[in-house]
């Protein structure tokens, strides 16, 4: 079974990324605030939920630095949160996204044999 490891403190979003990651076959390994985040080389994908604490953009960029091979990096957060959008992006996330396009890509997101994009490919 493959896996995508999962910082998101939000009930809501971590409930509909845990259903759709088991409706996938996929399983979603969600990392407690507060803790580390452990890589293992099953978990080719992070997603990330900009408004859980630890989020900020140095965090994004210790995350970015101890992940060797790179893991895939997604973030997503609120449209009006432009400089967090932003933030997550310098910090070297490989796809940021607002919460509303998130969630209406979030099976080909989970999947981590879908490549990744931006959606205008």
């Amino acid at each position: 079974m493959s896996a995508v490891l999962v910082i998101c403190s939000d009930l809501i979003f971590s409930t509909k990324i845990k259903g759709t990651a088991q409706a996938l076959g996929i399983e979603a390994r969600f990392v407690p605030e507060g803790t580390s985040v452990a890589w293992t080389d099953d978990v080719p994908r992070l997603i990330i939920d900009l408004n859980t604490a630890g989020t900020s953009a140095d965090d994004l960029r210790r995350l970015r630095q101890m992940f060797v091979p790179p893991i895939e990096m997604v973030a997503f957060g609120s449209h009006v949160d432009v400089a967090r959008l932003k933030g997550a992006r310098e910090a070297g996330c490989d796809l940021v996204l607002p919460r509303s396009t998130f969630v209406e890509r979030l099976i080909s997101l989970i999947d981590p044999f879908q490549p990744l994009s931006d959606g205008r490919d």
